[in-house]
């Protein structure tokens, strides 16, 4: 069986990115000789799908392209082109880069550019009351600190037990391995989240 006849299908509805990320994938691919299917089995993804993410008809998930962006061993701001350049960056309010859950229960606003080579992303994240976001295990090395603005979180780190965290709480934590937050309170709860990843590999 072809890749294309194994692979379960990608969700209709995925949300969107403001910037179209397939022009990056390919160009990524391309630099590791890597063809559709080949993506298709790392990532263990639809092949068709992926060829119309990569033909900017549907826009990835933050689920899609974390899964997308560890296949080609990249950083996911990386598949995201904005146009900023190293001497100056600026964005207006409302109109920064936002990934989201398929369901809209998770966003998560850029707050830093998307520039390749640096080793840090900054981002500001909103999570609906009772909403879990789960991430597959980042780049080794790859460390996360995450501050409560707002709210009761919990996160697990691989098979560690839960720990809670309220309203001014921090937590650093090595990300290398699958980990998640979960929204315990009754509102949306406010976070804000720096990746720190090793530079060799996460261009």
């Amino acid at each position: 069986m072809s890749a294309r006849q194994q692979k379960p299908s990608l969700p209709n509805e995925m949300a969107a990115l403001p910037v179209p990320v397939g022009r990056r994938i390919a160009h990524h691919m391309q630099r590791r000789a890597l063809d559709i299917d080949a993506l298709a089995a790392r990532t263990g993804l639809d092949a068709d799908g992926l060829v119309r993410i990569i033909d900017g008809e549907w826009q990835p998930s933050i689920d899609l392209l974390w899964k997308i962006a560890n296949a080609l061993d990249v950083r996911p701001g990386s598949l995201v082109a904005y146009g900023y350049t190293p001497e100056f960056a600026l964005s207006r309010a409302g109109h920064e880069p936002r990934l989201l859950s398929p369901d809209g229960a998770y966003v998560s606003r850029a707050l830093s550019p998307f520039q390749c080579g640096k080793p840090f992303e900054l981002y500001g994240i909103d999570m609906a009351s009772g909403s879990c976001q789960q991430f597959e295990a980042h780049p080794p090395g790859t460390f996360e600190t995450l501050t409560v603005h707002r709210g009761h979180v919990e996160l697990v780190i691989g098979k560690e037990p839960p720990r809670r965290l309220r309203t001014g709480d921090w937590v650093q934590f090595q990300a290398d391995v699958p980990h998640s937050y979960r929204n315990l309170g009754g509102r949306t709860a406010s976070l804000y989240l720096v990746i720190a990843y090793q530079l060799a590999g996460n261009a």
